[in-house]
């Protein structure tokens, strides 16, 4: 039996047995099922294959909306889901399998970089004055082991690493490490580039920095770094990514900036692509011919770039706005698209993220929820996800907690859905709009965000 206070065993019902007590408000009960209000302002479908037991949830809504379970299927209606039909019978999810607590990383991550079976990371340890930090783990093993950190004089924002070298962008200046052995990893050379994005290509690196330019920066002797031309931008750099002979930038509310770097020391400027529903520019994944933005409180946009000098707007979907979040609107802060489905980090609670179908573009299709924290012991606090990689079946979400000693999070993304959006147009649903006035857009990610302004 399932009621307001709890899951009862009443086989004997002179001697009812609870359950279970976490279930919060019970919507609807099927034979092996029950869709509940649950404790983090969400609506879940839990199982119950056998008798007197009831799993963990399966499924994970929005809250503030009214559901009905039919089998499979999920109907809500009202409020903040609109209306939706859902398939519950995909099991799965990103599943929070590790996180790093204090062990001399820094606690606040906000670049990451893979190459071969090694994650590299970078951010700050909080402080007056702030320290930064860069460290590299051995991926080859079950549980990411540390085997080199290196204490740097400013907050690290981003990284690229190429051979035997890592490039870390800081609030200060911009650092070459030796790391030809990961446990000993070393600074070899300076720049007076204090940068908030990189990109690397053979020997040429491109600096997004702090007073809005790109920079090119020639690495051919990475001991000697020269710089060399630099472009203004429009607003603050918030990260780069480089497709073929094409560098992509995201570019706060400039929007996406496309670049044509056949000369690799001269870069000239395709686009500024600045459409409605694709600012602010969080952040930027490509994928093929899309690329993918997090646009703040416009969530994710889809821009097709196969032509980079006239990209289009294919699709936008803003992000589940629970009422129970510590800074709604939902605010899309990073994002990685691989094996069509687009992950999108946000500015949550508990290093919360949300996964998109993109099998059709102009579609986009919600198939994950969570509030991932929580699942290893995570408390709710604010919460940035500042940064997203992936590595084999692994994504890891680098992070930065008010008040917890955690800088990145890692997921097993063998399955990562766990339920699908069927309804043949889900870009109408209410549901999917949330808004924030222009005007603070950037303000409230600058005062959550304190190195990027």
């Amino acid at each position: 039996m399932f009621t307001y206070q709890g899951v009862y065993d009443v086989s004997t019902p002179a001697a009812k047995l609870l359950i279970r007590t976490d279930l919060s408000q019970v919507m609807d009960v099927e034979p092996d099922g029950v869709l509940a209000r649950g404790g983090q302002g969400s609506m879940e479908l839990y199982r119950s294959s056998t008798a007197g037991t009831v799993s963990n949830p399966v499924s994970l809504l929005a809250a503030d909306s009214t559901g009905a379970l039919a089998g499979n299927y999920i109907y809500t209606g009202d409020d903040m889901l609109g209306l939706g039909v859902w398939d519950a019978s995909v099991t799965g999810g990103l599943h929070a399998i590790h996180a790093n607590y204090v062990d001399g990383t820094p606690i606040w991550v906000m670049g990451q970089a893979i190459q071969g079976n090694y994650l590299y990371d970078g951010g700050a340890w909080p402080g007056a004055p702030v320290i930064g930090g860069f460290d590299v783990r051995d991926l080859s093993q079950p549980i990411p082991t540390l085997v080199g950190i290196l204490q740097e004089p400013y907050q690290v924002n981003a990284i690229q690493v190429g051979g035997n070298y890592a490039y870390l962008g800081e609030y200060g200046q911009l650092s070459v490490v030796d790391i030809s052995n990961p446990a000993s990893p070393r600074d070899v050379a300076t720049a007076p580039l204090p940068a908030f994005a990189l990109a690397l290509k053979g020997t040429t690196l491109y600096a997004g920095t702090i007073d809005n330019h790109l920079v090119v920066v020639d690495v051919s002797s990475p001991t000697s770094p020269k710089v060399g031309q630099s472009l203004a931008l429009p607003d603050t750099p918030m990260s780069m990514h480089i497709q073929g002979t094409t560098l992509f930038l995201a570019d706060s509310n400039g929007g996406l900036l496309s670049y044509n770097i056949a000369s690799p020391s001269a870069p000239q400027l395709l686009s500024a692509f600045n459409p409605p529903g694709a600012v602010p520019a969080n952040d930027v994944s490509l994928d093929g011919s899309m690329a993918f933005l997090a646009a703040g409180s416009n969530g994710l946009a889809v821009v097709n770039v196969a032509n980079p000098a006239h990209p289009t707007m294919v699709s936008s979907i803003g992000l589940d706005s629970r009422q129970t979040v510590l800074y709604p609107p939902a605010y899309a802060t990073a994002v990685l698209a691989q094996n069509n489905i687009a992950y999108v980090g946000t500015m949550d609670t508990s290093c919360a993220i949300e996964g998109f179908d993109y099998s059709d573009p102009s579609k986009l299709r919600p198939v994950y929820f969570d509030l991932n924290g929580t699942e290893i012991g995570l408390l709710e606090d604010q919460t940035l996800v500042t940064s997203l990689v992936g590595y084999g079946t692994s994504i890891f979400a680098g992070c930065e907690f008010a008040a917890y000693s955690v800088g990145w999070v890692q997921f097993d993304a063998t399955q990562p859905r766990n339920v699908q959006n069927l309804f043949p147009y889900p870009l109408a649903l209410r549901y999917y709009k949330s808004f924030v006035p222009s005007s603070t857009r950037k303000s409230r990610f600058a005062t959550l965000r304190p190195w990027r302004r």
